[in-house]
């Protein structure tokens, strides 16, 4: 199966393809703007190094955000794209359940949060734990008044941003690494299977930042 992920949404861009034979290409760029110059142009160079053409593609996935609100929307419509003109699945997930399925595995937390920066004061926030929880938008002082004293993991790109807020909680682990495109070729695979396809309508969390025009 010729396969072909890419995330647009986190100020940044990174892309993944895998041909039939297991063997993969990757590209990315850590850039706050420019995906929409840059994305499809890179998707291309990584599937010609693995010798797949575009109309050989099986399968798409990609992001639903929150994040950069260029970002999600070059993410989607690159997808929506792809699977209207190939007629093949697109697999999206959102940008939390994304990072939460990288690191759920590795080490036995009985809370992560995964953090990602918004460019704001406010980060976007979402708790895994016994319970299902919300997405909230939280400060940083916001989310370490959260913790308790279980073993916990702090993750996504704006877990650095949290790091100063709960320096003095011996049970809080600090991961800001965000993981790269080719996790997500291993969750479509498995979404595929199980038929977990999800919605293509982007997740924004707030409002985007309007400017009216000077008079």
């Amino acid at each position: 199966m010729n396969i072909l992920a890419f995330e647009c949404a986190n100020f940044s861009l990174s892309i993944a393809a895998q041909n039939c034979n297991k063997e993969r290409a990757f590209r990315e760029v850590r850039e706050v703007r420019g995906q929409d110059a840059k994305a499809l142009p890179l998707i291309i160079e990584a599937l010609q190094e693995i010798n797949i053409d575009i109309k050989d593609i099986d399968l798409i996935s990609t992001t639903l955000g929150p994040g950069s609100f260029t970002g999600v929307r070059v993410g989607l419509s690159l997808g929506r794209g792809f699977r209207l003109a190939l007629g093949v699945p697109l697999i999206t997930l959102n940008c939390f359940d994304w990072i939460f399925e990288t690191v759920r595995e590795k080490q036995k937390y009985e809370e992560i949060y995964v953090i990602l920066n918004s460019q704001r004061e406010e980060l976007f926030c979402k708790k895994y734990a016994s319970e299902e929880q919300e997405p909230k938008l939280l400060t940083a002082s916001e989310v370490a008044a959260l913790i308790t004293s279980n073993p916990t993991l702090i993750t996504g790109d704006g877990a650095i941003l949290v790091q100063d807020f709960v320096a003095n909680k011996l049970n809080v682990t600090i991961n800001p690494e965000m993981p790269k495109a080719d996790t997500l070729i291993e969750i479509a695979l498995k979404n595929l299977k199980t038929g977990c396809y999800n919605n293509d309508e982007p997740f924004y969390l707030r409002s985007p930042d309007i400017t009216q025009p000077k008079q």
